[in-house]
Formats: structure tokens, C-alpha cells, sequence
């Protein structure tokens, strides 16, 4: 979800958005394209400047690890978290835990697949 946020997929504070691996790369190409914090932070405002010179290596690796890691078609929707509602029963109550964008990814992807789908 972070990426998605860094890239400006996602507007700040979202918990969750609706994407595809292709849109991760869109913005990969971008961000490579520039070569200097400076026009990354104009293009990426919402990027933190230390993260700025990692964006284009971290938005190429997401689109990659959807695309060839979990096999994701580019044009497949997604759902990264940033928060996953935890219903557990030795809570007293429910809590949100924070989540990196690879368990969000893959969770989707769990329930999205059908060999794996409980419900």
C-alpha cells in the first residue's frame, strides 16, 4: 500500500485501493525515467524525501513480484492493505493491525483465487 501512496495510485491515508501490476509499472517507468530527487518530488509529492531516490527500484519490484512472483495478469485487479481487520477471538475487541504491502497483496490474492476460497 505504501507504494501505491508513494506513486500517487493511492491518495495519503488510504487503508486499501484497487489497482492492477500495470499501474504499478506505468508508474515504475516514470520514476525511472527522472534523474533527480528534484523532479521525483515534483512528479511523487506525496513521497517522503529519503524514499524518493528507492522509488523507482520499489515500484519496479512491485510490479514484478505481482506480475512474475504471484503470476498476477498486468490487467488484474489487486487490492494492496495497509490495514487488516483482526477478528480474532482472543481479542476482546477488534483491532486493525498494520500490514506491509506484500501480505495485503497476497491476502487478495488468496481470496481472489479460486483453489482457495473458503466461503
Amino acid at each position: 500500500m505504501h507504494q501505491a501512496t508513494n506513486s500517487g495510485i493511492a491518495p495519503p491515508g488510504s487503508v486499501a485501493v484497487s489497482t492492477t501490476p500495470l499501474q504499478f509499472y506505468q508508474k515504475a517507468i516514470l520514476a525511472c525515467a527522472l534523474n533527480n530527487v528534484t523532479a521525483l518530488a515534483q512528479q511523487f509529492p506525496t513521497t517522503l524525501p529519503v524514499n524518493l531516490p528507492w522509488l523507482c527500484l520499489d515500484l519496479v519490484y512491485t510490479s514484478q513480484v505481482l506480475m512474475y512472483g504471484f503470476g498476477m495478469a498486468g490487467n488484474q485487479m489487486v487490492t494492496p492493505l495497509s490495514q487488516v481487520e483482526d477478528l480474532s477471538q482472543t481479542y476482546s475487541s477488534t483491532t486493525d493491525t498494520e500490514s506491509t504491502w506484500t501480505f495485503g497483496l497476497a491476502v487478495n490474492y488468496m481470496w481472489t483465487n479460486e483453489a482457495l476460497n473458503y466461503s
